[in-house]
This record gives C-alpha cells, structure tokens and sequence, in this order.
C-alpha cells in the first residue's frame, strides 16, 4: 500500500543527519511511497527532487515550548498531503511537530541519530520545557530508532522507554550511488578529509590534517582536499594556511560520491567513512581528540557499535598509520576494500535498514485527549515553577487547553463533566 510520509529535518545542507536523511527518503520512494521532506533547502534539495521527493521549505525553530504558530502549519500540511506518517530526525522538530503529530492523531517515527548525554543535558538546561516535551515525545512515538545499541539503552535509561519502543537501525547507505567500478590504486597521494567544520570538529579535523602533513614529508606530490563547512571554517582555513601543504578546501557539496571516487584515501569519521567504504576507498577513521585507525575487516564491527566515531577504539599515532600505508601492496589494498565494500553491503546497506509503520495496521493514539491532558499537565508544572515568567510557555498552554477541549467536544457530558473535574483538581487549584 502506497503510503504518504513526512521526514522533517534541519535542512537539506552537508551533514551526517542530513545525508541520512536523504538516503532514507529516495529508499522509501523507491518503495512506491509518496514522500516529503520539511526542511530548509540545500544543496540536497535538487537531488531529492530529482526521485521525486518534494522539499517543502520550512524554518525550524528552538523555543521554550511549543510553537503555535508553526505547529498549525504542520497540521496543515499533513491534512493537504494525507499524511500517514511522520519521520522526526532533529530535537528542533519537537515543538512544531510533537503537537501537530498528536492534534493530528497522526503517529510518528523518532529517529536517534546520538546519545551523547550532553545533547540532551544542553537542551533540556537551555529550553525548560523540553525535559517535558521530551518525555511525552519519547512516550508516544510509534517506534524509536536508534543508530546503535549504546544509543538506545542511553535514550532508554534517560527516559525510562520500555525497549519494545526501540528498534536499532544502524547507519546506511545507497550503494548505488557510490561504488562506481574503479580499484583503488598505489601509491596513496591523494587525500579526502570529509567533516562538518564544526568548533565540536575542529580538533578531529586538524588531526587530519597533521596526518597528511607527515604522510607528505614522505610521498612526494600528495593533496588533501577538505569536504565541508560549518563555524570554524575561518579557524581551519588560518590552521593551513600556516602550513606549507597542497591542501584545498572545497567547502559544501552535494558531489560526495564523486569526491570520493578521485580520492585515494578518505579520512573523518561517522558517513563519511561509510561512504568511503561503499566506494572502496581505504580510509582511516579520526576520532574527536585523537587519531584512530584504518578500517579493516577486523576492527569494522566494533568500529560500527559506535557508528564509526572512533569512540571504543584504541588511539593510535601518525608515525604507525604511515607505516601501515606505505606497506600496502596493491593486493592487500584491494582485499581490505573489498572485504570492507562487503560488510556495508551486507549489514549496512540502505534498502534492507528502513523503516516502515506496518501498514496492516491502523495506528491511532489509543486515547487523544489523554495525552493532550499530559501535556496540559506538563505545562502547567512548567508555569508554576516559572511563576508565568516566559510569554511563549504560557500561550502554548492557552493553545494546548483549545486543543483539548475540541477533544472534549465529541466525548458525551457525563464523561466531558468528569475529566474537565479532574483538571481543575489537578492543575487549576
């Protein structure tokens, strides 16, 4: 059965989420379903629209509760496009979507793509109510997919999700649209640094570029292109050019694949390493603080536990990764990449790892106005605690009240008399 699906993201710019993004919503297309992305437009915007994926362009925003106005506009558009399911991959979705997914009596699908404590420890210190909304959001989705098992215990232990909620996907990938035939070959002179320049980055992609300083003072005539923008741009752009190297940076693009395919040797972390081994490249993952390894068959499955982030995996130096690439012979090369290719192939390969509501089953919320009166719950709390200090947490109260008393209106007097009593009692002393 044709389905309608809403992915909402960030946006449609370079980025690990963003890319996953993608490779999800072209495999659900290629599904024979009718999908749309909500979020800003990028550089991927062209190429989803391509398969037939319409970018509906929307600006997401952080704020202490939920955002009305918005909210109304999701709810519009799932009405408009039929919606049968929605797709969450970004906590700055939660306060549009959350309540316009529930108003809508439409289920929805949560995806984990970290659970590093201190994403939510930020949040939930800088937005009030998100402690709240993150409850009730984590409660009521159809499923929770996490990218690891690490992932999903964290989320689990946080929030207190029983584990039939969760399912682990781990990151994938569309392998068409990477492997284009061509054998890596020796001698290893051309480089690949693919990263977010994020200041959480910066460290892990200087690593980077440390390596290749070294590895150049060995093999004549290497280049290190560098994939990517972010804040700390300017700071990587000042840290080579202190530096006497062939090194350019491309900035964003939506060409990955075809980096990839002119590169000899990928370095990073995260897709860009999966990426490197559905094109068989021989890559080399950095972690945040320090240097790791170079992938191979025996060290991938731990690597993939943390989704190739290089946590878990012991530290390496420069002057070993250089030893281990110089070794190469072009057989041994040829056989790490294709035994990494197969592992993606086999476990990681998008068109087996995408996830579906079961379409033999209708999805409701099992009682509506029961979990529009936890929200109201929750925001009332909030307001005591806050003394109705913040404007925006007290009129998503006001506006969370209307909605469920709209519920209300379709259940008979006895049951509507009983359960407005029970607000009062509860909130309203």
């Amino acid at each position: 059965m044709e389905k309608n699906i809403l992915i909402c993201g960030e946006n449609l710019d370079d980025g690990g989420v963003e890319t996953a993004i993608v490779n999800d919503a072209i495999a659900l297309k290629e599904r024979g379903n009718k999908v749309y992305i909500l979020a800003k437009r990028g550089v991927y915007t062209e190429k989803v629209e391509g398969f037939g994926i319409e970018n509906i362009d929307f600006n997401f925003e952080f704020i202490n509760g939920f955002d009305i106005e918005k909210s109304q506009e999701i709810i519009k558009i799932i009405k408009e496009k039929s919606i049968n399911e929605v797709h969450i991959h970004k906590f700055i979705n939660v306060p549009t979507c959350l309540p316009a997914c529930i108003i809508s009596n439409v289920p929805y699908v949560v995806h984990l793509h970290e659970g590093l404590q201190n994403s939510y420890t930020w949040i939930m210190s800088t937005y009030s109510m998100f402690k709240y909304m993150l409850e009730i959001y984590f409660k009521n989705a159809y499923k929770i997919i996490a990218i690891t098992e690490n992932v999903k215990k964290y989320n689990m232990e946080l929030f207190h999700i029983p584990e039939n909620k969760y399912k682990v996907i781990p990151n994938s990938i569309d392998l068409d649209m990477f492997n284009n035939g061509v054998e890596p070959q020796l001698p290893i002179k051309k480089f690949l640094l693919i990263s977010r320049l994020s200041n959480k980055k910066e460290k892990s992609i200087k690593l980077g570029i440390d390596l290749f300083e070294k590895y150049s003072k060995r093999v004549k005539n290497c280049k290190l292109r560098i994939a990517g923008s972010g804040n700390a741009s300017e700071k990587i752009k000042e840290y080579v050019k202190n530096k006497d190297l062939n090194v350019e940076l491309i900035g964003r693009t939506q060409n990955i694949p075809e980096e990839i395919a002119q590169a000899d040797m990928v370095l990073g972390m995260g897709r860009g390493i999966l990426e490197a081994m559905a094109s068989k490249r021989l890559c080399c993952i950095i972690g945040y603080e320090n240097l790791k390894t170079i992938l191979k068959e025996d060290i991938i499955e731990k690597a993939m536990l943390e989704n190739f982030s290089g946590r878990g995996l012991k530290d390496e130096n420069n002057e070993n990764i250089i030893n281990e690439i110089l070794s190469l012979d072009q057989e041994t090369l040829e056989k790490i990449t294709n035994q990494n290719y197969e592992y993606v192939d086999k476990k990681l390969n998008i068109r087996n790892n995408v996830f579906l509501i079961d379409d033999k089953k209708e999805v409701k919320y099992e009682n509506l106005n029961e979990v529009l009166f936890d929200l109201l719950g929750k925001y009332q709390k909030e307001i005591s605690r806050t003394i109705k200090e913040k404007e925006e947490i007290w009129q998503g109260k006001l506006w969370i009240e209307e909605q469920y008393n709209k519920i209300l209106e379709g259940t008979n007097q006895k049951k509507r008399k009983n359960v407005l009593s029970r607000v009062q009692r509860r909130f309203f002393k």
